[in-house]
C-alpha cells in the first residue's frame, strides 16, 4: 500500500468481466482465471466536476493480492491468481505531484472455477461400500478435480492419495516392510493396489501405499451466448481452468469384521499435498471474517463406509510358500525336507484369512479314499501322497514351526514331509478338508418391525409402526480445525408410517430381483388385513423400477380365493367352521375369506367359541416370495400368492365336529390355557417356511399340541402332510423357525408341569457373588425331597409378603449345593435390585420344583423330535446367528444361545437397561418382558424389551458394543411386540445364505528324484579307471591276490570309473585329457579361462566367477558351455556300405537282389557293387525308355511316356549307371552284384562334450530341446539343484522331527 497525503472520495467500480456483467454485485465476483477478467474503471466524469485537481490519466490499483498496478489511463484489468475476498484501493494523484488515497474501496471476491475436490463414484448400498474379505478385486473409484494452481504445483508428478483405514482389526504393513518378514502374508493386513492388464491378458497387482490418477486437462472458452463451454487446447478464447482425474483403487482386507460387527470401517483417502500451495499461502491474508482458512483451496479427505464381508472359501491349495502366484514345483528329491503350505483360497485362487486354524492328518491311500466326507474333523486337513491307486509314498510328515510360527494358523497349515525312496512316475499329493463357509449374505439388514397395541382401551386409533431404518450416525473428527463426518452405521429410528389396530405377526423380505428393496408384511390380528411397508417405511405401491402396482393393504375379508373370488363364502359353513374334517386340502373356488360373529353359538361361559375375526398370528415368507399365514381363530393355513394377488392354497384344520372329546373342566379352573382363539380343537398359531417352500405348522391348543409338515404341489391346489408331531397334554408351542440346514426350531410352554408343590420354611437371602437369590429349606424337608432340587429345574415361590415380595416368582435353578441344602436361581436385575443385599426373609411358603420348559428341533425325516434342550422357563421367540446357534427369549428378560452341533445350552444374556420403565405392576410368578427377537448378519441380536419400551442390539461376538435404544414416541399402557421375521434375517438364512459347510479338495503331482540326481553328465576323458590303472601296474604276483586294497583303499582315494567326477584320480586325469579345450578353446574352456581371454582383447564380460565349491565348480563350468556343442553333431554319412565284419554290415546295405527278378522302380536306389574292384556306389533310378522286346513286367507311364518300373535284367548301357559299357541285359550279373538301399544316416557323435557311450551318463540326446534345457525344473535346474542340495548336506539319513 503506497503512501498517500490525503483521501478523497474517489468513484471507481466494475466495467466490464466478472461473472454477470449486467449487476453490479456480481461483477465483484470472478473466477480465478482469464474466464472472467474484470476492468475497473475511475468515473471521470464526477471527478471532472468535483475533483478538477486530480489528473485524469494517472492512477494507480492496489488489488489486494499483494500486487497492484499504475496506469496512465482511467481503467486497468486484474485477474485474481488464488481465491479469496479481496479489497481493492484506488490512488491518483494530483498535478502538483500529491498523492490522494480514495475513500471508496471495492470488496471482490474471486472463486475457483473448478474447485478443489475429491468424489467417490463407488457404488454404495444402504450408506456402505461392500467388499470381500481377502479379495483384491474389490474396486473403489474417486474422481478427482483440481484448479490450474494446483494442477501447476502437479508438474513434476499426477496427483496421488493416501490411503488409510480405521476400524479395521487388520494390521497395515508397507509393501517395503513386508519384504522383510517372509511370513507375512499369513498376518492379516489390509492393502490397496493398483492393477494393469498384462499382454497375456492376467491381472497383475502391485500394493502400493500411494496411488496415482488419471489427468485430463480442462480447457473452457465464453461461447457467443456468454456460456462456459469446454473447449480445446488450441481453440480461440481456450483458458486452461483446472485438471481432473479417476483414483482406481483395489482394496483388500483380510478381516471380515461385518461377520461380526455391524459398524463399518472407515477408508480414508488423503490427497498428498507435498510441493502444493497450502491455503494459508493461497489467501494471503485476505480472508474475511468469516472466512475458514481450512475451506479455502484444499484438496479435503474423503471418507468411504466400508463393510467387509465373509469370502467363501472355495479352493483348497498346496503350494510351497502359501503365496498364491507360487506354484507348487514339480520336482522333489529323496531324502530331503520339502516344506508345503496347505492354504483356503477363493475362486480367484487367494488365501482367506477369516477361517479358524486348519490342523493336519496324515493318512495312507486306502484309508483317504474310503473316508466319508461326514466322517471328516472340521478344519482338519487330510493329507496323502499317492504313488498309485492303492500304494502310498514312503514318507513321514512334520509340522512346521520355524521362523517361531506355528504351524497351524488362521486358514493355513504349515508343514513339510520328507520321501524315503525315488519314483520313476509322479507322486500325487492328494488332501482335502471339511471347513464352514459361515453364513453371509450379499443384502443388508438396515431395518426391524416393532408392532403395538393400545392394551387398555383396544380402540381402532392410529397405532405407529416402529422400525429401525438406516439412518445417518455422524462421527466428527477434529483434523487441524476441519470437521469429517465418518460415514453411516445401522442405529434405532421412528417411521411416520400408522397403522389401525394391533399389528404383531409381522415378515421381511426382498422385493424380487432386487438387492436393496424389501417388503414388510404387518399382519393385523384385529381388522384381519396385511399392511406392506418397503424398507424406507413408506407404503409400499409399486413395484421397484417398474409402474406395476401392488395391493396395499390385504383384505383378508375380501380376497379372491384361487380362482375369480365369486360364490362360496365361509357363511356357508355351520358354525362359521370349515368342515371337512381331519382333510388338509384346498378350498373350492371361488372362496372368500369372510367371518362374521355368531353369538348364538357362544354356550360355553369358559371358552369363547365365537369367531371374531380369522385372527393373523403368523406371517412367513417362502423363497417365491409368497406369503403364508396363520389364522388361528379361523382354523385356517393361508397363502396368498404375490403375483395373482390372490389366496392360491388352504390347510383346513379339524373342527368342533370332529369326534375327539376334549375335558376342559379340570383345567380352566386351575390354569388359564392359552392358545385357546375360539371353538377349535386345531389352534394354527405359528407357520414357517423351509428351503424347499413347503411349510411347518405349529398348532397350539394345549390340549392337542402338534408340529406339521406340509409339502407344496406347485401343478395342483393340493398341500400333502408328511410329518405330523405330537406333543404332550398341556404343551404349548410358542415360536417355530427353519434354519439353513432345515431344521425346524420350535420352543414349548408346559401349562400342566410336572412337579411337586411343597408348603415349608424357605429362608431367601441374596448372594451377592452371583448377584442372584438363594434359597434355604431346613433339613426335615430336604431329608425327603432332596432329589427334586437340580440345575436347570423350575423353582417357583409363592407367598413371601411385605417387603420380601421379590422373592416371589418362577425361576430357574441356577446352581445348588453339594449337600443340596441350598440352592441359587437365575434372578433378573429389576427383582435383585429392589431387595437391599443384607436382606433376608424367613417364610412358611408355597413352593414347586417342577420340569423346565424345553427348545428342540425336528426334520423332515422322522415323526418325532430330534433333539431337546431343556432348562428354558416360558421360551418364547427364537432366532439364529451366521454360526448356526440358536438363541431364544425365556425367563423374564434372559436370552439364551444353543450351541451349533452341541445342542448344549451356551450364553446367556439378561437384557437390562438404565431407562426406567413406567409404573406398572409387575407379576413375580409370570412376568415375560422380552416380546421381540431378531438377528442381523453381523451376528447380531435385535431384542424387543416391552417392560423397559426399549430396543437392544446385542453383538453376540463383541458384547462391548451392545447398545440400548427407547423405542421413541412409546407411552404407557401399551404393548410392544413382534411375531415372526421382522428384520428378514430368517428368510435370507434360508434362501439367499451363501455360507455352506464344504468339503474342499485338491491335489497336486511331482516325482522324487534319487539322491544321486536325474541327469548326470561325464565329459569325454572322464570315463578313465584310476583305481583299474593302478592295478594294472602291479608286476609282482603277490600284489594281484590284494585286489581289496587297490579297489577298496586306493579306489577310495583316488576313485573309480564310476566314482564322482571330482575324485582325486578322474579330475587329474581329465584337467590333463583336456587341457587345450578347457583352456584355450573359446566354446568350451572354463569360466575362469573364458574370462581370461576376454580380459587379453579388452573385452568386458559379465562377471559370473565366484569362488564355487568344487562340485558346484565343475557343473558351472559344464552348463555354460553352448548347448549345440555339449550335444555334439551326429553324422549324416549314409553311404555305408562296408561287409568286412558280417557283424558290422554298413548300416546302408540292403538285401542282395536277383537280376533275373527284381524289378526297379523309379525314384527307388539300389547298391551296385562292382565284383573286380570290390566298390559300392549308389544308383538313382530313373524313368527309362525300353524297346518292345524288353517291355515285359514294366509299367509305362504316360505323362514322362518313359517306364516307371522295369526289369532289371532289362538293363542298357544307356541308362547311366556306370557299368562296364559292353555288358547289357542279363550279362552284368557276372561283374557286378546288386544290393536294397537302406535309407540311415551312421548318426555317430561327433565333436560334442558329453560322453554320450559313458554308461554314467544318464542324459539322453533325446531331451535335445532347449525347452527341455533351460525352462523352469529343466534339466540345468535339476542339475544345479542336486548339486546344491549335495552341497549342503540336505539330504537327510534319518528324520529327527516327529511324524504327523
Amino acid at each position: 500500500m503506497p503512501t498517500y497525503d490525503f483521501t478523497e472520495p474517489i468513484s471507481f467500480d466494475v466495467n466490464a468481466g466478472g461473472l454477470t456483467p449486467g449487476g453490479y454485485s456480481d461483477a465483484l465476483s470472478a473466477w480465478t482465471n482469464e474466464l472472467s477478467k474484470q476492468q475497473f474503471k475511475v468515473n471521470t466524469a464526477t471527478l471532472a466536476t468535483q475533483k478538477p485537481f486530480i489528473v485524469h490519466d494517472r492512477f494507480l490499483f492496489d488489488w489486494g493480492d499483494g500486487t497492484s498496478s499504475k496506469v496512465s489511463t482511467f481503467s486497468a484489468d486484474h485477474v485474481y491468481k488464488y481465491p479469496g475476498i479481496y479489497s481493492v484501493s484506488l490512488y491518483g494523484y494530483t498535478s502538483g505531484g500529491g498523492t490522494v488515497a480514495s475513500t471508496t474501496i471495492l470488496s471482490v471476491t474471486a472463486g475457483d472455477f473448478v474447485s478443489n475436490r475429491l468424489e467417490n463414484t463407488t457404488s454404495l448400498r444402504n450408506g456402505v461400500w461392500i467388499a470381500k474379505a481377502g479379495d483384491k478385486n474389490n474396486e473403489i473409484t474417486i474422481d478427482r478435480f483440481n484448479t490450474w494452481q494446483d494442477t501447476d504445483a502437479y508438474l513434476h508428478g499426477r496427483p496421488s492419495l493416501t490411503i488409510s483405514l480405521s476400524g479395521s482389526d487388520s494390521e497395515h504393513i508397507s509393501p517395503r516392510d513386508k519384504t522383510k518378514h517372509k511370513w507375512s502374508h499369513t498376518t492379516s493386513t489390509w492393502s490397496t493396489y493398483s492393477r494393469i492388464t498384462a499382454d497375456d491378458g492376467s491381472l497383475v497387482y502391485t500394493e502400493l501405499d500411494s496411488l496415482s490418477s488419471t489427468n485430463d486437462n480442462l480447457f473452457y472458452k465464453k461461447d457467443d451466448s456468454g456460456n462456459y463451454v469446454r473447449c480445446l487446447s488450441s481453440d480461440t478464447g481456450s483458458t486452461f481452468v483446472g485438471s481432473s482425474g479417476t483414483y482406481t483403487i483395489f482394496f483388500r482386507d483380510d478381516i471380515a469384521k461385518a461377520k461380526d460387527n455391524y459398524l463399518p470401517v472407515i477408508l480414508y483417502a488423503t490427497p498428498n499435498r507435498k510441493g502444493m500451495p497450502e491455503p494459508e499461502d493461497i489467501a494471503r491474508g485476505n480472508l474475511g471474517s468469516t472466512d475458514d482458512v481450512y475451506t479455502i483451496g484444499r484438496l479435503k479427505p474423503i471418507q468411504i463406509p466400508v463393510s467387509v464381508r465373509f469370502n467363501t472359501g472355495q479352493k483348497l491349495a498346496l503350494s510351497p510358500t502359501g503365496i498364491s502366484e507360487i506354484a507348487y514345483p514339480g520336482q522333489k528329491w529323496e531324502r530331503v525336507e520339502s516344506p508345503f503350505v496347505i492354504s483356503i483360497r477363493d475362486d480367484d485362487e487367494q488365501n482367506l484369512l477369516t477361517f479358524p486354524e486348519l490342523n493336519l492328518s496324515s493318512i495312507n491311500v486306502t484309508n483317504y479314499n474310503s473316508l466319508a466326507n461326514s466322517s471328516l474333523q472340521l478344519n482338519t486337513v487330510y493329507l496323502t501322497f499317492a504313488k498309485t491307486s492303492l500304494s502310498t509314498l514312503s514318507a513321514s510328515v512334520h509340522p512346521n514351526t520355524d521362523d517361531k510360527l506355528d504351524a497351524s494358523l488362521k486358514g493355513y497349515y504349515r508343514g513339510s514331509f520328507v520321501p524315503y525312496e525315488s519314483t520313476t512316475d509322479p507322486v500325487t499329493a492328494k488332501y482335502k478338508a471339511r471347513i464352514n463357509n459361515e453364513a453371509f449374505f450379499d443384502a443388508d439388514i438396515s431395518f426391524g418391525v416393532v408392532g403395538r397395541s393400545v392394551a387398555v382401551s383396544g380402540s381402532d386409533e392410529k397405532s405407529a409402526v416402529h422400525l429401525v431404518p438406516r439412518v445417518v450416525m455422524s462421527t466428527e473428527i477434529e483434523t487441524g480445525g476441519e470437521t469429517i463426518t465418518t460415514g453411516q452405521i445401522n442405529t434405532f429410528s421412528v417411521s411416520a408410517q400408522s397403522l389401525t389396530g394391533e399389528q404383531f405377526a409381522t415378515a421381511v423380505a426382498p422385493e424380487s430381483g432386487s438387492v436393496v428393496g424389501k417388503r414388510c408384511y404387518i399382519g393385523d390380528i384385529k381388522n384381519d388385513v396385511i399392511n406392506i411397508i418397503d424398507q424406507d417405511a413408506s407404503e409400499f405401491r409399486v413395484l421397484s423400477g417398474t409402474s406395476i402396482g401392488v395391493t396395499n393393504p390385504i383384505n383378508l375379508r375380501n380376497i379372491s380365493i384361487l380362482d375369480d373370488g365369486t360364490g362360496l363364502d365361509l357363511l356357508s359353513y355351520s358354525n362359521n367352521k370349515l368342515s371337512a374334517v381331519n382333510s388338509f386340502t384346498t378350498m373350492s373356488s371361488g372362496t372368500f375369506l369372510l367371518v362374521v360373529p355368531d353369538a348364538s353359538n357362544d354356550n360355553n361361559t369358559n371358552i369363547d367359541n365365537v369367531v371374531d375375526s380369522l385372527g393373523i398370528t403368523s406371517l412367513a415368507i417362502d423363497g417365491k416370495y409368497n406369503v403364508w399365514m396363520a389364522l388361528n381363530d379361523a382354523n385356517l393355513v393361508a397363502r396368498y400368492n404375490t403375483q395373482d394377488d390372490k389366496i392360491d392354497r388352504l390347510i383346513l384344520g379339524r373342527d368342533s365336529t370332529d369326534s375327539t372329546t376334549y375335558d376342559l373342566s379340570s383345567y380352566h379352573a386351575a390354569v388359564s390355557l392359552s392358545g385357546f382363539g375360539g371353538f377349535n380343537p386345531e389352534e394354527p398359531y405359528v407357520v414357517d417356511t423351509d428351503k424347499n417352500n413347503n411349510i411347518w405348522v405349529a398348532y397350539s391348543n394345549p390340549l392337542c399340541a402338534s408340529l406339521k409338515y406340509f409339502e407344496v404341489n406347485e401343478s395342483a391346489n393340493i398341500l400333502t402332510k408328511t410329518r405330523d408331531i405330537t406333543l404332550g397334554s398341556g404343551v404349548t408351542i410358542t415360536d417355530i423357525a427353519v434354519d439353513s440346514d432345515n431344521k425346524v426350531w420350535f420352543s414349548t410352554y408346559d401349562q400342566l408341569r410336572s412337579g411337586s408343590t411343597h408348603n415349608h420354611v424357605l429362608t431367601a437371602s441374596i448372594d451377592t457373588a452371583s448377584k442372584s437369590f438363594k434359597f434355604q429349606a431346613a433339613t426335615t424337608f430336604l431329608s425327603a425331597n432332596s432329589a427334586e432340587i437340580e440345575v436347570d429345574k423350575l423353582f417357583i415361590a409363592r407367598g413371601y409378603k411385605f417387603g420380601a415380595k421379590p422373592f416371589n416368582g418362577g425361576y430357574i435353578i441356577k446352581t445348588v449345593a453339594d449337600d443340596k441344602s441350598s440352592w441359587t436361581v437365575h434372578t433378573h436385575a429389576d427383582d435383585y435390585n429392589n431387595i437391599p443385599t443384607s436382606a433376608t426373609a424367613k417364610y412358611d411358603v408355597e413352593f414347586e420344583i417342577a420340569n423346565s420348559d424345553y427348545v428342540g428341533y425336528a426334520t423332515t425325516g422322522s415323526d418325532t423330535v430330534s433333539v431337546k434342550v431343556s432348562g428354558f422357563y416360558n421360551p418364547s421367540h427364537i432366532t439364529f446367528d451366521n454360526g448356526k446357534n440358536v438363541f431364544v427369549t425365556h425367563d423374564v428378560s434372559t436370552v439364551e444361545q444353543v450351541v451349533d452341533t452341541t445342542w448344549q445350552k451356551g450364553s446367556r444374556y439378561v437384557i437390562d437397561s438404565d431407562i426406567t420403565p413406567a409404573a406398572q405392576p409387575i407379576d413375580y410368578e409370570t412376568k415375560q418382558y422380552l416380546t421381540g427377537l431378531a438377528s442381523d448378519f453381523s451376528n447380531r441380536l435385535w431384542v424387543i424389551n416391552n417392560h423397559k419400551r426399549t430396543i437392544t442390539f446385542l453383538p453376540t461376538r463383541s458384547i462391548g458394543l451392545s447398545s440400548v435404544d427407547a423405542i421413541p414416541n412409546s407411552v404407557d399402557n401399551e404393548y410392544y411386540q413382534s411375531v415372526g421375521d421382522w428384520t428378514g434375517y430368517r428368510w435370507y438364512n434360508k434362501y439367499a445364505n451363501l455360507g455352506s459347510t464344504n468339503v474342499l479338495s485338491g491335489s497336486v503331482t511331482f516325482t522324487i528324484n534319487p539322491t544321486g540326481g536325474v541327469y548326470n553328465i561325464r565329459k569325454i576323458e572322464e570315463d578313465f579307471d584310476p583305481s583299474e590303472t593302478i592295478k594294472s601296474y602291479r608286476q609282482q604276483d603277490f600284489l594281484k591276490d590284494y585286489d581289496k586294497f587297490f579297489d577298496d583303499f586306493m579306489g577310495s582315494i583316488v576313485g573309480t570309473a564310476d566314482s564322482d567326477p571330482n575324485e582325486l584320480g578322474n579330475k587329474i586325469y581329465e584337467k590333463i585329457a583336456n587341457f587345450v579345450g578347457n583352456h584355450n578353446d573359446a566354446e568350451t574352456c572354463n569360466i575362469e579361462k573364458l574370462e581370461s581371454m576376454a580380459k587379453a582383447v579388452n573385452h568386458k564380460l559379465n562377471q559370473y566367477q565366484y569362488t564355487y565349491p568344487t562340485g558346484m565348480k565343475r557343473v558351472m563350468d559344464l552348463l555354460s558351455i553352448n548347448h549345440s556343442k555339449l550335444w555334439g553333431n551326429q553324422s549324416k554319412f549314409d553311404r555305408n556300405y562296408s561287409t568286412r565284419n558280417v557283424t558290422l554290415t554298413g548300416v546302408n546295405l540292403g538285401t542282395q537282389l536277383s537280376v533275373e527278378s527284381y524289378i526297379v522302380s523309379a525314384g527307388s536306389p539300389i547298391i551296385l557293387n562292382q565284383l573286380f574292384n570290390n566298390e559300392f556306389k549308389k544308383v538313382n533310378t530313373m524313368h527309362v525308355s525300353l524297346t518292345p522286346d524288353l517291355t515285359a513286367n514294366a509299367v509305362y507311364d504316360s505323362e514322362t511316356e518313359l517306364y516307371s518300373q522295369y526289369p532289371l535284367s532289362a538293363y542298357q548301357t544307356d541308362w547311366g549307371w556306370g557299368i562296364n559299357t559292353a555288358l547289357t541285359g542279363l550279362a552284368i550279373t557276372g561283374y557286378n552284384n546288386f544290393y536294397t538301399y537302406t535309407e540311415k544316416y551312421n548318426d555317430t557323435v561327433l565333436d560334442s562334450v558329453i560322453d554320450w557311450t559313458n554308461t554314467n551318463t544318464t542324459l539322453t540326446r533325446s531331451n535335445s530341446s532347449m525347452a527341455a534345457w533351460e525352462d523352469d525344473e529343466g534339466i540345468v535346474d535339476l542339475v544345479l539343484e542336486q548339486q546344491i542340495r549335495k552341497g549342503l548336506g540336505l539330504f537327510q539319513e534319518t528324520v529327527s522331527a516327529t511324524s504327523v
